[in-house]
């Protein structure tokens, strides 16, 4: 059974057009460079250039940098966007998000919700703080990057945390902004919400969602609680090759195949390699050596198929 049975109330239009090569190499290096910034030494976009004068590659500009939500602001005149970046985990603070793994309504809190109240959008709890400590002043940055500059493309991006977070601030983007883009590259992010959170982000026509999985990393298959759903396409990048998965659990009737049903369980068959896995140099090195080098095998911009999988055991995900 395909998860499409379960999409009553909103149709499925999110984006389908894959990013490119280049996109997936640049937005993991933005996404590298929330790590070397210290939330508890900076505070703004000009300490960071004082204490990390060489951080920006090419000719990034710092537009905002916010430290109790992990998250930069930059634009990019070269590439043509502005970029918005979530960190990692990486001390006790973010575990503690990490582990607030309730479910509640997606948006500032219950009374102020960003999808339609009676459809019980539900996300993260961690997550969701996180996203909306800091969420008006992000907004309010990218329109006035619009404003002056309306061609500019709305990228947000993140690993683990970070990339749970940033998929929560596209949606969210893309609610209050239907007229603009809102494009979601991500890596390693572990689940988001549930099922209504995800027929939510599918259904927006201004939105993609694009989650990099390298192999069997630990943290895409967590929280380990069956009401959590991951939005958006999975790009799988395997030992052999890349299989893509449209909408992560598939469609029947567009002949898209989901995810195995192993897919949950591999991870926990060699435990430390998973958990190795899910460093992000793994997965710009992944990206860059073997997606770049030979993108026929390593960067399918196909979605599975089960007549076209190479694994005969592959077998749709039940999730109902």
């Amino acid at each position: 059974m395909f998860l499409c049975a379960l999409c009553v109330a909103f149709v499925k239009s999110l984006s389908t057009d894959f990013p490119s090569v280049d996109d997936a190499i640049e937005f993991s290096r933005l996404s590298g460079i929330s790590y070397e910034i210290d939330p508890s030494a900076i505070s703004d976009c000009s300490e960071i250039a004082n204490a990390h004068p060489n951080l920006f590659y090419d000719d990034l500009q710092c537009l905002l940098f916010k430290p109790e939500s992990n998250v930069l602001v930059v634009s990019s005149e070269v590439h043509n966007y502005v970029g918005i970046s979530y960190r990692g985990t990486t001390d006790t603070k973010d575990w503690i998000t990490d582990v607030r793994a309730r479910l509640v309504t997606f948006g500032h809190d219950s009374q102020h919700p960003i999808a339609p109240k009676t459809f019980d959008v539900q996300v993260h709890d961690g997550f969701n703080i996180d996203v909306f400590k800091n969420y008006q002043e992000i907004h309010d940055v990218i329109v006035g990057v619009i404003a002056k500059k309306p061609e500019t493309r709305i990228v947000v991006t993140g690993h683990s945390l970070g990339a749970a977070n940033s998929i929560l601030c596209a949606t969210a983007l893309a609610t209050h902004l239907p007229e603009r883009f809102i494009e979601s590259i991500s890596y390693a992010s572990p689940l988001t919400g549930n099922v209504n959170w995800i027929n939510y982000v599918n259904s927006l026509q201004n939105l993609s969602v694009w989650r990099f999985v390298l192999m069997t990393d630990l943290i895409p298959r967590s929280p380990p609680f069956e009401e959590y759903r991951h939005p958006g396409h999975t790009i799988q990048l395997d030992k052999k090759r890349c299989k893509t998965y449209y909408l992560h659990y598939g469609d029947e009737e567009l002949v898209y195949t989901g995810v195995p049903e192993s897919w949950k369980s591999d991870s926990f068959h060699e435990m430390y390699r998973s958990i190795q896995m899910h460093h992000l140099d793994y997965y710009t090195e992944y990206i860059t050596d073997k997606c770049a080098a030979n993108p026929d095998v390593y960067y399918n911009l196909e979605f599975m198929q089960p007549l076209h999988s190479a694994d005969m055991d592959d077998i749709m995900i039940d999730i109902a």
